[in-house]
């Protein structure tokens, strides 16, 4: 190994617990928005427009849960190498 290779090591432990870290606040934050959606779901004087854009943010909530679940799967990827 050379040197420069070495010295990234720290580097790149340092991206992977970043990574980890925004993964967790980013999670946090869509948990908050997913309760306030499915509260919203719950109402029963949504029109049926309003049922619509509830439906798509739930669906929306779920992409976004997906993405996360993706990053956290690389950052445990890259954790492992």
């Amino acid at each position: 190994m050379t040197r420069r290779q070495t010295s990234s090591k720290p580097n790149e432990q340092a991206g992977v617990r970043g990574g980890r870290s925004l993964v967790h606040d980013l999670r946090n934050r869509l948990a908050t928005i997913k309760i306030a959606v499915q509260t919203l779901g719950i109402g029963e004087t949504l029109t049926e427009r309003g049922q619509r854009r509830v439906a798509l943010a739930q669906r929306e909530v779920d992409q976004l849960e997906g993405l996360l679940d993706a990053l956290s799967d690389f950052f445990d990827a890259e954790e492992a190498t």
